[in-house]
């Protein structure tokens, strides 16, 4: 069992990259950061390359002030994580990189000779749904809409500024949103370089009332920091130890006895096709294995091996106060079909 943290932690920054394809690469061309209370913006034509703008970003969080903070993009693990990953590289005194099927569950990034650390990891492991659809579940500040298909290398350059662009160069918006958004430009031009970092800064705040709003729930309702986790299962299962494994003991098994049980688990779809039938009924049960593990008992402890013939092991399965994985031979009779 885990014990009750006894004080909410929120040692986290919000970090978005808006990305554009240049020369056939996708290559980032604005960064947005946010603490919970200020916000620092980079905009790539400030520097030589966007390598030079993101070392610059990195560089503003090495700072003693964010030693511990978890660094939170949204989709790090398979977009934003392959641009800053080189540049981690570059800066760090040392790097750590936990990576789960090809994707970057979380890295481990120290500096100033290795005294201080971040940790870079992707809020899209905890919260697996889009940020639009976040902020609106969690009812904070949401995304604002941006013309993406209007982003090329020569207006990024050129700084463009003028007319909103058309509404052919949205994606997934109304026509009332998009002449709503119209609206605000009545009186100014339309800036791409202003309305970038806007847009950018502004995902970093949703993100960051996301993640604050949800690790604060779900602090006050089992006592655990979810920051401390990189994932929703990770999350999840100290949830469990902090609530309800009460005095019990979960063992950890490797080896022989984790193969000779993992074999006993089947799951998963099981369907069957008949080519013709009757007067047919279906039937179908939902959420077994929660039901069964909500209202019977689970097997606990360590576990022991007990190696005998067909009488012994009946005794064991007899006794009802063992809980037992048993491999048996069965003999049939020939004529079974």
């Amino acid at each position: 069992p885990l014990q009750v943290k006894p004080y909410y932690i929120n040692k986290f920054i919000t970090m978005d990259l808006e990305t554009r394809n240049f020369n056939g690469t996708l290559v980032p061309y604005a960064i947005a950061l946010f603490d919970g209370e200020k916000s620092k913006t980079f905009y790539v034509t400030d520097y030589k390359n966007h390598e030079d703008m993101l070392i610059d970003a990195i560089k503003s969080i090495m700072q003693r002030r964010y030693h511990g903070y978890k660094i939170y993009l949204h989709n790090f693990s398979n977009f934003d994580g392959i641009f800053l990953f080189k540049i981690l590289v570059y800066l760090a005194d040392s790097i750590q990189p936990i990576i789960n099927d090809n994707r970057f569950v979380n890295t481990k990034f120290k500096f100033n000779d290795n005294k201080y650390k971040l940790e870079f990891r992707d809020s899209l492991l905890m919260l697996p749904v889009s940020l639009r659809k976040l902020a609106k579940a969690f009812d904070v500040e949401n995304k604002t809409i941006f013309p993406y298909n209007f982003i090329s290398e020569d207006i990024i350059f050129n700084n463009y500024a003028g007319e909103v662009p058309n509404y052919k160069y949205f994606d997934n918006i109304t026509e009332d949103e998009y002449n709503q958004y119209v609206q605000e430009f009545k009186d100014k031009p339309w800036n791409l370089r202003d309305e970038t970092l806007k847009y950018c800064v502004q995902d970093c705040v949703t993100l960051y009332q996301v993640l604050d709003t949800f690790f604060k729930q779900n602090f006050l309702m089992n006592g655990v920091n979810a920051s401390d986790y990189v994932s929703l299962p990770s999350l999840n299962y100290a949830n469990f130890r902090t609530r309800f494994l009460n005095n019990s003991e979960i063992s950890v098994i490797n080896g022989e006895m984790y193969d000779f049980i993992k074999d006993s688990y089947y799951g998963g779809a099981v369907d069957v096709y008949r080519p013709y039938g009757r007067n047919v009924h279906r039937y179908d049960v939902n959420s077994l294995y929660p039901y069964v593990m909500r209202n019977y008992p689970m097997p606990v402890g360590q576990p022991t091996v007990v190696d005998g013939d067909s009488s012994q092991i009946e005794t064991i399965i007899k006794d009802e106060t063992k809980f037992s994985f048993v491999e048996v031979d069965i003999e049939c009779p020939d004529k079974i079909n």
